[in-house]
């Protein structure tokens, strides 16, 4: 979905741990600040924040980046007796045009697991007014339905063009201009280029090409340090099979 989309943003996050992958770090993140942190850019200037947390969850991480990009926030609890389940609380505000931090209103923020708020109620008399926004012209999912993809596949033009360039019967090795040389031979069948059947009568076979990587580890000591290398080589094979079933294998 585009950014600076929704004019209201309602969050309930899962209350847990998201671990982060960072290079050869693996840190951790609370779902609480994650879910946040991501989904604030879809919100546009002026548009509403609804955020459901439990109330001990509104640390300081979670109040720098509210106190950052929201304004006009305000704080309530769940009203009884759904309170006392997951002691969840409401946060309000109002996305700011520009980020800008106030460290007061973090301080103020910060002290909200360790006093009692006002109940969110039908008496609530602080109201938000919902901007409007721009018709949505992207929305889809990230994940990839098999059946969606093989349809939208069987329509691309760029698809039909890569299968007919792929199929067997297109591909055709240009004639070179001198005879070619062993080596020359030699890449060609490892390459996979002259696969197929060749020779006539009792001379028939079938032939296969191909190139596998083998890699050896090479240890050497050197005081009181070993270490460890690895060499890599390219070995080409050719098989055959000829009409009386007997393979061969060429290296």
């Amino acid at each position: 979905m585009q950014h600076r989309s929704c004019s209201l943003l309602l969050l309930n996050p899962p209350y847990d741990e998201l671990t982060l992958e960072e290079e050869a770090d693996a840190k951790t993140e609370r779902q609480e600040r994650a879910f946040l942190r991501m989904t604030i850019p879809y919100l546009i200037p002026e548009g509403v924040l609804v955020f459901i947390i439990p109330q001990n969850r509104l640390d300081k991480s979670i109040a720098r980046l509210l106190v950052s990009r929201f304004e006009r926030i305000n704080v309530f609890r769940f009203p009884d007796p759904e309170y006392a389940d997951f002691r969840q609380i409401v946060v309000f505000g109002v996305r700011k045009t520009d980020n800008t931090l106030d460290e007061s209103e973090v301080a103020r923020l910060e002290s909200t697991p360790k006093i009692d708020l006002h109940v969110l109620s039908d008496e609530t008399q602080i109201r938000y007014a919902i901007p409007a926004s721009a018709p949505l012209t992207l929305f889809r999912s990230t994940l990839i339905d098999p059946e969606d993809l093989e349809k939208h596949m069987a329509q691309s033009p760029l698809w039909k063009r890569f299968a007919v360039l792929t199929t067997r019967s297109e591909i055709r090795v240009p004639r070179p201009p001198l005879p070619l040389h062993s080596g020359h031979l030699s890449l060609l069948l490892a390459s996979g280029k002259l696969d197929g059947i060749m020779g006539t009568g009792d001379d028939t076979h079938l032939v296969k090409g191909r190139v596998r990587k083998i890699t050896t580890v090479l240890q050497e000591l050197k005081g009181e340090v070993l270490e460890e290398r690895e060499l890599d080589r390219y070995v080409v094979s050719i098989k055959t099979l000829d009409k009386h079933g007997q393979i061969r294998e060429l290296t």
